[in-house]
């Protein structure tokens, strides 16, 4: 059964609800790695492995333990990256599959937007997470792994 990595220190909760619901279905094994408590993350079918606060080992962690084929929910293009070049599917929580072409254009973008932030313009905020969202993300994860649309 292939493993889902939870990268615990940016997903949104209701994400992070239909993954540990999922996972103590028996749909896959949900590994969360945080620097911070994540309740729910030690139910049936999650194993939690915490690191030091601030530590910002959680990357060089997923990295050094996915197999080929698992899947990494990140929001981090850095670690979305990692896990795609180790052979892993890296999925944000609104339901994109990341690609080396679609996380470049994500990387070129942030890179504009770091350049016109420094010119000093105002860094805006993450839209809220909505339920479109979460739909969006229940049809990736049941895409990559394979979960019928009755679960």
């Amino acid at each position: 059964m292939k493993n889902l990595w939870l990268d615990g220190d940016s997903c949104p909760r209701k994400a992070m609800e239909q993954v540990f619901q999922w996972a103590g279905q028996g749909k896959f094994l949900v590994q969360v790695v945080a620097d911070r408590p994540i309740p729910g993350s030690t139910g049936m079918g999650c194993t939690y492995h915490g690191l030091d606060h601030g530590s910002g080992e959680v990357d060089d962690y997923i990295v050094e333990h996915l197999d080929a084929g698992d899947v990494v929910l990140t929001r981090d293009y850095g670690l979305a990256r990692r896990a795609l070049e180790a052979g892993a599917s890296p999925l944000n929580d609104r339901g994109i599959i990341w690609d080396h072409a679609s996380l470049a254009k994500q990387e070129r973008d942030l890179a504009i937007m770091t350049a016109m932030r420094a010119g000093g313009m105002r860094r805006g905020t993450l839209p809220a997470y909505h339920d479109r969202d979460l739909r969006q993300f229940r049809r990736a994860l049941r895409r990559l792994f394979e979960i019928s649309e009755n679960a």
